[in-house]
């Protein structure tokens, strides 16, 4: 035959010739055109001797149906008898171009688009039979291109997340860690008595029991509120030492909180707060801040027609003047608690001993708490009965829960039991507390916490450490006393 025909006899001679018939709108490889630049990748070997009964079911894709895949069916040459070729499983879209397991490599590394400049791509007839033969199908990717995988979304984040675990977990465990490493370094030392002294020369030992105790008032004065408190500081009887205890008391809270403590005078009949603490250098007052033209959208401004003293207790005037007719109304005190709560922390309110008047009834109406002055006399406990029967007759029985009733020695040589007369107040089941005599309170000048005598000082502490109690836990309102 090589000597008939001419041809050089070939090994492809003496194998069953097999035609492949192209299904309807299918491609062959020389038709296939370039995408994106790039010719498609190798394709999938797949043996041309396995049946049709031997190929395993098509699963359906779902997640591939926006992706057009075309199977294009390689045509080798008609010689012998035609064989249709049978259809063959679809592959993996994952290893669209990988190469399958089990069958050696027939493709090396992937072309490279074509050049203007390079040969044809069509190759001749005897490799592309050869081609052909070894390759009967080649997958092509159509349509778009899939879309690169944005950042993971919020809901996909959470999948990683351990159940249960708390946000600050880490933060947690190596504060508690450090904590406990430092050991003695974080131990408190002593700041006053003999310890205190023993320290200032480079020891280090611990606080005694005093002070310890002394540090626990300061704890309960420093609790925490979830807004503005008001205490007012009422009496029956002139002379009480009100705007007294009311400057103490201010400041005691001032040194130690230290977060906006104001104290306003609301005694309409020339107020004398001012000169117990600070007098404003320009001598503006209440009236002043109030006027209509004034801007306090900002504590600055508030701030100008304040006096401050050297425990940082902001005071506010009442503005009484002897050539003026301007006294004060409700008005003004609603206004000045209103201006207050946006800047402060705590206000104290120095009132009129009047409680019938319309402006004290508005202070009590502002107030949180209240502190109840008695003298250290018998008409002072007898002036301190009608006032707590007056509170509980016009409505107060809330305030008289949050009430300290306080008994004030404004005398050196006080002449009354004041035992007894704290054991006849305690019936009233409200809150006692004494603060004793002292000789810088007894000057009627400014209040300076560091001339007060010790005990004294310790006494307007305790005080305000009753007080704070109530911004955590509030009291129930008072029994009624039982009749007799």
């Amino acid at each position: 035959m090589e000597a008939e025909t001419g041809r050089h006899h070939s090994e492809f001679d003496d194998q069953p010739a097999v035609a492949y018939t192209p299904a309807p709108e299918w491609q062959t490889p020389e038709d296939v055109e370039p995408v994106n630049g790039e010719l498609p990748g190798p394709p999938t070997a797949v043996s041309p001797a396995r049946s049709f009964s031997e190929a395993p079911a098509v699963r359906p894709h779902t997640e591939d149906r926006a992706e057009h895949t075309q199977i294009i069916q390689a045509v080798p040459a008609q010689h012998g008898p035609q064989q249709v070729a049978q259809p063959q499983p679809r592959h993996n879209p994952q290893q669209q171009w990988g190469q399958p397991s089990g069958q050696p490599a027939q493709w090396g590394a992937p072309r490279q688009p074509a050049t203007p400049a390079a040969a044809p791509r069509r190759a001749p007839e005897a490799a592309a039979r050869r081609s052909e033969q070894s390759s009967p199908q080649v997958a092509v990717q159509r349509g778009p291109a899939r879309p690169q995988r944005s950042a993971p979304r919020a809901d996909e984040a959470d999948q990683y997340r351990r159940t249960g675990a708390p946000m600050q977990a880490a933060y947690a465990g190596i504060q508690q860690e450090l904590l406990e490493t430092a050991g003695d370094d974080r131990s408190q030392v002593a700041n006053t008595g003999w310890r205190g002294a023993a320290n200032s020369l480079g020891l280090k030992l611990a606080p005694g029991k005093k002070e310890r105790a002394r540090r626990e008032v300061y704890r309960r004065i420093r609790a925490p509120k979830d807004a503005m408190y008001s205490i007012a500081v009422l009496t029956l009887k002139g002379g009480a030492g009100k705007t007294t205890v009311t400057a103490a008391l201010g400041q005691v809270f001032s040194k130690v909180r230290a977060d906006g403590v104001i104290a306003v005078d609301a005694d309409p009949d020339a107020g004398d707060l001012a000169m117990r603490t600070e007098v404003h250098p320009q001598n503006l007052s209440m009236v002043e801040l109030l006027e209509p033209d004034n801007d306090l959208t900002q504590r600055d401004f508030v701030q100008r027609y304040l006096s401050v003293t050297d425990a940082d207790l902001q005071v506010l005037a009442s503005g009484w003047r002897p050539d003026s007719d301007r006294v004060l109304i409700p008005e003004d005190i609603t206004d000045i608690h209103e201006i207050a709560s946006h800047y402060y922390s705590m206000l104290l309110w120095d009132g009129d001993k009047a409680l019938n008047s319309p402006l004290v009834r508005t202070v009590l109406e502002k107030s949180n708490a209240l502190v109840l002055l008695v003298e250290a006399s018998a008409p002072g406990a007898a002036k301190a009965g009608q006032a707590i029967d007056w509170l509980r007759f016009h409505g107060f029985e809330g305030l008289l829960a949050r009430t300290v009733v306080l008994v004030n020695e404004t005398t050196a040589n006080t002449r009354l039991d004041l035992k007894a007369l704290m054991s006849v107040l305690a019936r009233q089941q409200l809150k006692m507390h004494h603060i004793p005599y002292d000789k810088h309170l007894d000057e009627g000048m400014s209040i300076d916490l560091a001339k007060l005598n010790a005990k004294t000082r310790r006494a307007f502490e305790d005080l305000a450490a009753l007080l704070a109690d109530d911004f955590v836990i509030p009291q129930p309102p008072a029994p009624y006393a039982a009749a007799s």
